[in-house]
């Protein structure tokens, strides 16, 4: 059952909060992979621009923690090595 409240204005537009929460967890996907993309072509010498990336990708949540697992399942090891290096530099309890 969905829930749909009343908006301000003078149309009383009406907007259903389960489909907000699939535009927003779509809105996190594309703004995590965003950010992996970023990560993935950032120069590890500018620690903190890479770390900023990674704290980004973090702070997304679970999300953005998974793109790293996956990223950790390639077959490709540069890819794995970048992943794995991420995943131990993470601080939430999500990782």
């Amino acid at each position: 059952m969905t829930r749909t409240q009343r908006c301000g204005g003078p149309w009383g537009w009406r907007w259903d909060a389960s489909r907000r929460c699939c535009r927003d967890i779509a809105d996190r996907r594309q703004a995590a992979q965003f950010l992996l993309v970023a990560y993935r072509q950032s120069d590890p010498a500018d620690r903190y621009l890479h770390d900023g990336l990674l704290r980004g990708i973090e702070r997304i949540g679970d999300m953005g923690v998974g793109l790293f697992v996956e990223l950790a399942r390639s077959n490709d090891p540069a890819d794995r090595e970048l992943a794995v290096s991420a995943i131990e530099a993470l601080r939430t309890e999500s990782a």
